[in-house]
């Protein structure tokens, strides 16, 4: 557990400058309405304008503190051990700072801001003709996020700017002043530390540079309980889970590489959320983009969650993850997968309704409702497929484990009881990319009691080749299953 440096002290002394009504900072015993209820304890509110590092900093673990209603920007809180952090309704925590028109010169047919002396992190493999989308910092103009271009030359449509960090100066091609307002993300951190028992609630965390593969939210400690918070429009990810961690209750949109991820914890779990239009800059889906990411966790459990028009897979287990769980959750229109498990072991994936995923234009061939590649003893059971690229992809290939460098393997791949609406050939699929073919006829793979509509398809399985019902059934699959004719 890690405190605040030992700089906390008796939270009745706190006391910072001045607030709305009270000092700022100061400890208040009056009963509070926040979001999900009532604070009618000891808690330290924060008002807009204050320095929130300095105050929370000051105080002692286990403090509860409110964020005021408004607007605070270019602020970070770093939670000690058992905090509590609740927002008022319209609390907003914005990692953007506003830009003043009035301060752009006009350079020729663009617009130039000196003075942002912004440090550059560019990381991350992107798409061709978005390499800039790497650098953290965003311009938004209004609602709209500006395209990111890749030399100061580059800066010649509405739309488009560049920071150029050598000389320290922001260049737009649209005059200022027709589309403020002007924001400038700047703040890569709104919440995280390595403290234990923290919970957070109530708040909209917009704008926050995070960086590529780090979340604007970043529990570092175990057992953080976050609830009922917009994660929105952060350049890198949106929440990045800790140990033992729970999300539940929120939305989580238009983050430009993910929305939720985590790696190397046990024991997360992410329930009932809305996750969708993330992955929005040019990072390339198979580096690391879309709805989630998780990878070396452990017991993870993801349930009844929407995950929907994500710019990658939805929900996304890839790389030494054992004991996933997903269940009972709605995975619809993401680019690429709606559900992506990936060289792991043991998993479950029941109850979940997946349908119009696989068909953005990066999916190529990998498009597809459901993703098995590489997983053992996966169990998938009473999940309704409906209208993907493929409806069920099970891929068996060469990769070993990072964690123990044993190979990943396909065997106890168990599917039963599913729903099965194909569109294509070859969309219920098993395929074999190696030399280890006696996967197709040693028993491990078993495909079992399901339904499939065959309404508009016929030669819509893949047992090593594209087949039929007949032929599927043949290679020793759904004796019992039902095969609905049009």
């Amino acid at each position: 557990m890690t405190s605040r440096a030992g700089l906390a002290t008796a939270a009745v002394t706190l006391v910072v400058g001045l607030g709305a009504g009270a000092a700022a900072g100061a400890l208040l015993l009056n009963p509070l309405e926040v979001t999900g209820g009532v604070v009618d304890g000891p808690h330290v509110r924060l008002e807009v304008g204050d320095d929130f590092a300095e105050i929370t900093g000051r105080a002692d673990p286990g403090t509860t503190f409110v964020v005021a209603a408004g607007v605070h920007r270019e602020q970070t809180l770093l939670p000690d051990d058992g905090d509590v952090i609740v927002g008022e309704p319209g609390a907003v925590m914005s990692g953007a700072v506003v830009l003043d028109p009035a301060a752009f010169e006009p350079d020729g047919e663009r617009f130039v801001l000196d003075g942002r002396t912004e440090e550059a992190f560019i990381h991350g493999q992107m798409i061709e003709g978005f390499e800039r989308d790497a650098a953290h910092h965003e311009l938004w103009a209004g609602r709209e996020r500006l395209q990111h271009a890749p030399t100061r030359d580059d800066v010649d449509a509405p739309g488009e700017w560049v920071f150029d960090y050598d000389v320290d100066q922001l260049v737009v091609f649209d005059p200022p002043d027709r589309r403020e307002p002007l924001e400038l993300s700047v703040t890569d951190l709104a919440i995280g530390s390595e403290a234990d028992d923290v919970e957070v609630r109530g708040l909209t965390i917009t704008r926050y540079s995070s960086p590529s593969q780090r979340g604007a939210v970043e529990p570092r400690g175990a057992g953080w309980v976050l609830t009922d918070l917009v994660v929105t429009e952060n350049h890198g990810g949106g929440i990045a889970m800790g140990e033992g961690s729970t999300l539940s209750a929120s939305t989580i949109t238009h983050n430009g590489q993910w929305g939720v991820g985590g790696e190397g914890v046990g024991g997360l779990t992410v329930t009932d959320v809305e996750i969708a239009y993330n992955g929005t800059l040019g990072y390339e889906w198979f580096w690391e983009a879309g709805g989630t990411k998780f990878k070396h966790t452990d017991g993870a459990v993801f349930d009844g969650s929407w995950v929907h028009h994500n710019g990658g897979p939805g929900i996304w287990f890839d790389l030494d993850n054992t004991d996933i769980t997903v269940t009972d959750n709605v995975a619809e229109a993401n680019e690429v997968m709606g559900i992506f498990l990936e060289v792991s072991d043991g998993a479950v994936v029941r109850g979940n309704t997946v349908r119009g995923n696989g068909f953005g234009p990066a999916a190529g061939e990998l498009g597809a409702g459901l993703a098995v590649h590489g997983v053992s003893d996966a169990v998938v059971t009473g999940n309704v497929l409906v209208g993907n690229a493929l409806e069920l992809s099970a891929v068996h290939y060469e990769r070993d484990s990072e964690v123990t460098g044993n190979p990943f393997t396909i065997e106890g791949l168990e599917v039963r009881d599913n729903h099965f609406a194909p569109v294509v050939e070859g969309s219920v699929s098993f395929y074999v990319d190696n030399d280890d073919t006696e996967l197709y006829t040693d028993g491990s793979i078993t495909f079992e009691e399901n339904t499939y509509d065959l309404t508009g398809c016929e030669d819509c399985f893949r047992w090593g080749e594209i087949t039929d019902a007949e032929g599927w059934r043949a290679a020793g699959n759904d004796a019992g299953g039902t095969f609905l004719q049009g």
